[in-house]
Formats: structure tokens, sequence, C-alpha cells
């Protein structure tokens, strides 16, 4: 109710749910942009960790990186945290495993973002 009487009506809520990153964590960072309005922005929070934390210095001082999520999907391939460290894996040329509940990941969408020697340093593992 705190929300709604501070947007003042549904549409305002439309309007917040298509602005970029309103979604992400549960939508925990919408709610946020609808508390804070102007005074706040937003930041990828894995870019936020990786920095933080100097994850692609350590990716590359590493031999082997094992990463995981619950569903390996058409999602993560646009951009979250799993995908992000494949690519950081990939830029130190890393073998990187993903160990995942279910992979919905097509050869076909692994080919389109990756190249086959990049493919061969990926392995995907679904329990």
């Amino acid at each position: 109710m705190f929300l709604k009487a501070k947007l003042g009506s549904d549409s305002s809520f439309d309007e917040l749910a298509l602005k970029p990153s309103a979604g992400a964590s549960g939508g925990i960072v919408g709610a946020m942009m609808a508390l804070f309005g102007d005074n706040a922005s937003t930041v990828s929070g894995m870019n936020f960790v990786a920095n933080l934390t100097d994850l692609n210095e350590k990716i590359g001082q590493s031999d082997l990186i094992v990463t995981g999520e619950g569903s390996f999907d058409s999602q993560t391939l646009q951009g979250k945290a799993v995908a992000q460290i494949i690519d950081f894996c990939m830029a130190h040329e890393k073998h990187v495993v993903v160990v995942c509940g279910v992979n919905k990941v097509s050869k076909e969408s692994m080919e389109e973002k990756y190249t086959e020697a990049q493919r061969a340093k990926i392995e995907v593992f679904d329990l």
C-alpha cells in the first residue's frame, strides 16, 4: 500500500515497470526507484561486485572457474551474472564449468554468442 500511495496510480506502476532494471532482484530495484525517484541511480549488481572483489583479475589468475545458476536459460545469456562470469573467462581464455538445475540454453544460442574455440572452454552440467 505504501508504494501505491507513493506512486499515486496504477499507470505509474506501468511506467515504472518499463524502466531498465526495474524487475531486477525480484523487483527490489523497481521498489527503490519508486521510493527514491530521481535521487537514486541504478548500477549493475554484477559489475559492482566484480569491481569490489577484483573478480576479473582473480579469474585471470585461476586455472578453472566453476559457477552456477538454478536455470541456465535465455535470460542468463542476456547479461545475468553467470553470463558475465563466462565472458570474463573467455576474455582470459579460461575454462569455465556452469552447474545448473536445468539447462534451457540451446546449442544455437551458444553458437550465436560464443565462437567455437570459446564453446570448447565452456562446460554446462545440469542436475
